[in-house]
C-alpha cells in the first residue's frame, strides 16, 4: 500500500466510530476478519459513490502492443467509435444453462419455462413460409409427391386412390374435447398419410431410409435433464407397459394443444379454403434479423421473417393461452413489444432444448399443433426457426401431406442426427432404426497432428464406456462427448486405446481448439516434455462450416451475424476420467497440483492462457505404474499471445446488456438470423471479446459490471483457487459426485460476483460455504489449510481493486496536478495488486515444487 493512502479500515472509521472495535482493527490486510469493514465500505460505495469522495473503477495494466492492422481490402467498414459506456460487456461463452436451471431434483419444469420465456425472445425467427421450410430441411417439393398414392402390387380397390387421411382418425380428432384424447387420432392421421405415400407399415422398411412412425408418448422420459412429458414423437421405438422412451432415439417432438371441437375439414366435405401450398414469399434473397429493441422492456425485440400470407384470414387463432404478459417470477418484468413467447411456444422451446441435449445432433425438428393450426420448428446451435401457422386439415391439407411425405423419405441425418454418426438397422441390409447405440459407428475424415493430409477413420461407439454426453440446451457450443474405439482398419494409428470424440459448435471467429492444443503440445515437447502427459492428447480433428454441412438455415438464407456464426468441430482424443471420480482426497490433491503446475508451464513456454479452469475441464488417468496424473482439457476458450495476456480490441466491440447473464449458451448476442452473403460475412468479421470462463470459477475482475478487463495469468490462477474451494464445498468422495453451491451458480454475473466477494470478505460467509463439506475435505478450509491461506492472497487483490475503483471515481472529478497525483497512485496500486499473487507463492501454499 502506498504510504499516503488511507487503509480501508481507516476509511470506514468515519461512519463506524460508534461500532464495535472489531470492525476497525488494524490487523494484517491478509486477515479476512480485518476486512468485514470493507464489505460495508463497498456496500455504501455501490449505493452512493459520492458519499466516499474518493472512488474508482478498476483497470488492468497496459495490454502490450496492439494486433497489426489487416490489409486495406480486408478491413471491415469504418464504424462510429463507441463510448466507454457502450463498450461490450460480454458473457462467458461456457454454456452453463444446466447449472443455472438445476435444483436438487434436476431441472424443474416451471423454472425452465420461465427462463425460456425470458431468454429466447430474440433467438427465434418467426413466420417462415412452410413450403420453403420443407424444401430447405428435406429437399422435398410438391413435385416429389407421387401422382397417385401407393397401391399394393396387383391390388385392386373399388374407390379411386386418394391422399386423404384415415376418415375415422379425422372424425376422432374433430370430436376430441380433451387434449390427451387427441393424440391417438393425430397419430392415426399422420401414419395413414405415410401409408398412402409409402405403403403399409409392414413394407415401409423396404422403401424408406428411416422407417419411423408417429408415436403417442405422454409419459416421463428415461434419463435426460428434465422430467418433461412430450405428447408425441416421430420414432422407430415402441414402448411397452412400464417402459419409458429416451430422448436419444426420438427424431422429432410433437407438442399438441387441442382445446375445442374442430369444424368439419374440407377433405371430409366441409367448406373449401384457398390452397396456400404454393404460397411463396414475394421477397427473394435472405431474410434480415430485426435489431430494434423493444422499447421499455429491457429485452430485445423478437424476430420475424415477414412472409405475405395471402389467406391469412383462413388461419384459425390458436387456443387460449394462459400467458398475458405476466411479471416474471425471477424478477424481470416482461412486456410485449412485438412477440412475447406464449406458454405453448415456450413449451415447444423446452422440448427443443431436450431434443438437442440428447444423442449428437446438427439440428432438431418439432411440431406445434394448436387445434387446427400447425407450425413446424427447427433448432440449431445458432437459433430457432418457426413457420407461420397453416391449417393442416383444411385448405393446407396438401402442405401437411408434403410435410409427412418429406419426413417419411428422410434419413436419420435428414432429421438432424450428426452426419458422421451412423446407426444399425434391424438387419445388415436394413435401414437405420435409431433404437440403440450398440453397433453405432463414427465415420470421419480428419487430420492427425503429424499428418499432412486428412484420412478416413472408422470408430465403434463404445457403449460399455457409458452413454453419449451432450450439454443441455439448443443454443451455444452444444458439446457432445462420444466414447469410441478404433475399428480394425483405423487401429494402426490408435491401437486399442480408449478414445472419445468431442463434437462442438464454437464461434467461427475463435482460434480453433485443435490448433491451440497442437501449439501447446509442440511448445512443451521442445521445452518441458515432462508436462505433455498433463495436456489432453489429441489424435485427429476436423472442422466444417455450416455451408459444408448443408444446414437448412443456409438454404433458407438465415445466416447469423458474423459474431454469432459457428462451425462444427470434431476432436478425437484420449479418454480420461472425470474429476469427481478421483479415488481419494490425496489423489485429488495430486491431480490439482499437477494441473496448476502444468498450466503455468504452458503459459511460460507458449504464452497460452486456458481461460476456462473448471471442474469439467480437469480430468485424470493412471499411468502404467498406477500413479494418478492430472490433465488439463478443453482448450476451446484458450488464447495465445506473446505477452501472456489477451489485449482488448475496443474497435471490435459492440454494446451488450448492462447486466450480462452468467448463462449465454455461448451466444454473444444470440442473433438467430441476419442477411449477408459469404463475401460480406468474411469481410465484416469482427473478433468477439468475451468474459471467458465458467461463472463459479471466474476471477472477480471478470465478474464485475463494466468493460471486461484484459485476461491475465493471475485470473486463471484465481480460477484455480475457486475450483479448489468449490470442490471442497460440494464433492462427496464416497459417492463420487459433485453437489451444488447455489450462491456461486446464479444466473447473473453480478450475483456470482457478490457471492464470491462476500466469501472473501466475511468469515461467516466463508464458514457457511464449507458447513456441509465432507469431513475428509474440511482440513483444506481450516486456518492452516490451502483454501484459507489462498483466501488471504485473493482478499488482498480485492482490497487493491476496491482502492483503485475509489481512486478512479476521484480522478473523474480532478484536474491538473491533482489528477496527475491520483493517476500516479492508481499505477502504484495496480503494480502492488499484480505483485500480490504469483505461481511461486501459490505453489508455496500448496507445499509443492515449482518444477518436476
Amino acid at each position: 500500500m502506498a504510504t499516503d493512502d488511507i487503509s480501508t479500515a481507516d476509511a470506514a472509521r468515519s461512519w463506524l466510530s460508534n461500532t464495535l472495535p472489531f470492525f476497525v482493527q488494524h490487523s494484517s490486510p491478509r486477515c479476512p476478519r480485518a476486512f468485514i469493514a470493507l464489505y460495508f465500505f463497498n456496500h455504501m460505495a455501490s449505493k452512493d459513490p459520492s458519499a466516499l469522495g474518493d472512488g474508482s473503477f478498476s483497470v488492468s495494466l497496459p495490454p502490450g502492443p496492439v494486433r497489426p492492422s489487416p490489409p486495406e481490402e480486408e478491413r471491415p467498414p469504418v464504424r462510429e467509435a463507441l463510448s466507454a459506456g457502450d463498450i461490450l460487456q460480454a458473457t462467458p461463452s461456457q454454456p452453463s444453462a444446466h447449472s443455472v436451471l438445476s435444483g436438487s431434483q434436476g431441472i424443474e419444469c416451471q423454472r425452465h419455462h420461465r427462463w425460456v420465456k425470458k431468454y429466447f425472445r430474440d433467438k427465434i425467427v418467426w413466420d417462415v413460409n412452410p413450403a420453403e421450410f420443407i424444401q430447405a430441411v428435406w429437399s422435398f417439393g410438391d413435385e416429389d409427391l407421387p401422382e397417385t398414392p401407393f397401391r399394393a402390387r396387383g391390388g385392386r380397390i373399388a374407390d379411386p386412390p386418394s391422399y386423404d387421411p384415415q376418415k375415422k382418425a379425422v372424425i376422432d380428432w374433430i370430436k376430441a374435447k380433451q387434449e390427451t384424447k387427441s393424440y391417438e387420432p393425430l397419430a392415426g392421421i399422420a401414419n395413414s398419410l405415410l401409408h398412402r405415400v409409402y405403403g403399409p407399415i409392414s413394407s415401409q422398411e423396404l422403401r424408406r431410409a428411416y422407417p419411423a412412425q408417429f408415436k403417442v408418448r405422454n409419459v416421463q422420459y428415461e434419463g435426460g435433464y428434465t422430467q418433461e412429458k412430450v405428447d408425441m414423437s416421430f420414432s422407430t421405438v415402441d414402448t411397452t407397459t412400464g417402459e419409458r422412451p429416451k430422448w436419444d432415439f426420438e427424431a422429432a417432438f410433437l407438442e399438441v394443444k387441442k382445446m375445442k371441437v374442430a369444424p368439419l375439414p374440407s377433405l371430409l366435405g366441409g367448406p373449401r379454403a384457398s390452397n396456400t401450398d404454393g404460397n411463396r414469399a414475394s421477397q427473394t434473397g435472405k431474410r434480415k434479423r430485426s435489431t430494434i429493441a423493444g422499447e421499455g422492456s429491457g429485452l430485445p425485440k423478437a424476430k420475424r421473417s415477414r412472409t405475405p400470407d395471402r389467406d391469412a384470414e383462413d388461419v384459425q387463432a390458436g387456443p387460449a393461452d394462459e400467458d398475458k404478459g405476466e411479471s416474471d417470477r425471477d424478477g424481470l418484468s416482461v412486456e410485449q413489444p412485438d412477440h412475447v413467447l406464449t406458454n405453448n411456444e415456450a413449451q415447444a422451446v423446452r422440448y427443443m432444448n431436450n431434443l438437442m441435449s440428447s444423442n449428437v445432433r446438427s439440428f432438431g425438428i418439432g411440431w406445434l399443433v394448436e387445434d387446427n393450426n400447425m407450425r413446424l420448428w427447427y433448432g440449431d446451435r445458432m437459433g430457432i426457426v418457426v413457420t407461420r401457422k397453416f391449417r393442416f386439415l383444411h385448405g393446407d391439407h396438401r402442405l401437411f401431406l408434403r410435410c409427412i411425405a418429406a419426413m417419411g423419405r428422410s434419413s436419420v441425418h435428414g432429421m438432424g442426427i450428426f452426419p458422421d454418426l451412423h446407426f444399425p438397422g434391424n438387419s445388415p441390409s436394413g435401414p437405420p432404426q435409431l433404437k440403440q447405440y450398440k453397433g453405432a459407428q463414427l465415420r470421419i475424415t480428419a487430420k492427425r497432428p503429424d499428418a499432412s493430409e486428412p484420412e478416413y477413420f472408422e470408430f465403434d461407439v463404445d457403449e460399455q464406456a457409458g452413454r453419449i454426453y451432450t450439454e443441455f440446451g439448443v443454443l451455444g457450443r452444444g458439446t457432445s462427448v462420444i466414447p469410441i474405439r478404433a475399428r480394425s482398419d483405423t487401429s494402426k494409428h490408435f491401437q486399442d486405446e480408449r478414445l472419445v470424440a468431442k463434437v462442438s459448435w464454437p464461434h467461427a471467429l475463435r482460434k480453433a481448439e485443435d490448433s491451440l492444443i497442437i501449439a501447446v503440445r509442440k511448445g512443451l515437447a521442445e521445452a518441458k516434455p515432462q508436462y505433455l502427459q498433463h495436456i489432453v492428447d489429441l489424435k485427429c480433428s476436423v472442422t466444417r462450416t455450416i455451408e459444408e454441412l448443408g444446414l437448412p438455415r443456409v438454404v433458407l438464407g438465415l445466416y447469423p451475424d458474423a459474431i454469432d456464426l459457428r462451425v462444427c468441430r470434431t476432436l478425437v482424443m484420449k479418454s480420461y476420467e472425470r474429476l469427481e471420480l478421483v479415488e481419494s482426497v490425496e489423489d485429488f490433491k495430486t491431480v490439482y497440483v499437477d494441473v496448476v503446475r502444468a498450466h503455468y508451464w504452458v503459459w511460460t513456454t507458449t504464452r497460452t492462457l486456458h481461460r476456462d479452469i473448471s471442474t469439467n475441464n480437469i480430468m485424470w488417468f493412471r499411468d502404467r505404474d498406477g500413479k494418478v496424473i492430472g490433465v488439463l482439457c478443453d482448450w476451446d476458450l484458450a488464447e495465445q499471445n506473446l505477452n501472456g495476456d489477451i489485449p482488448p480490441t475496443v474497435t471490435d466491440e459492440r454494446p451488450a446488456p448492462e447486466n450480462p447473464p452468467a448463462v449465454a449458451l455461448g451466444a454473444q448476442s444470440g442473433g438467430a438470423a441476419a442477411q449477408g452473403d459469404a463475401k460480406t460475412r468474411s469481410s465484416n468479421a469482427l473478433k468477439p471479446r468475451y468474459r471467458t470462463g465458467t461463472g463459479p470459477f471466474m476471477a472477480l475482475d471478470l465478474l464485475r459490471q463494466g468493460t471486461p478487463p484484459v485476461h491475465l495469468y493471475r485470473h486463471d490462477l484465481e480460477s484455480c483457487f475457486y475450483l479448489l474451494a468449490y470442490v471442497c464445498a460440494v464433492w462427496n468422495p464416497e459417492n463420487k459426485r459433485f453437489g451444488r453451491l447455489e450462491a456461486w451458480e446464479r444466473e447473473a454475473l453480478i450475483d456470482i460476483w457478490s457471492s464470491k466477494h462476500e466469501f472473501l470478505m466475511d468469515p461467516i460467509v466463508y464458514a457457511g460455504v464449507f458447513k456441509d463439506a465432507h469431513p475428509s475435505l474440511k482440513p483444506l478450509a481450516d486456518q492452516q489449510g490451502w483454501i484459507w491461506k489462498l483466501t488471504e492472497v485473493f482478499l488482498a487483490i480485492e482490497d487493491h481493486a476496491s482502492s483503485i475503483r475509489t481512486l478512479r471515481v476521484r480522478l473523474e472529478h480532478s484536474e491538473g496536478y491533482q489528477a496527475a497525483g491520483i493517476e500516479k497512485k492508481i499505477k502504484a496500486r495496480e503494480a502492488e495488486r499484480e505483485s500480490e499473487v504469483s505461481f511461486k507463492l501459490f505453489m508455496e501454499i500448496l507445499g509443492a515444487p515449482l518444477d518436476v
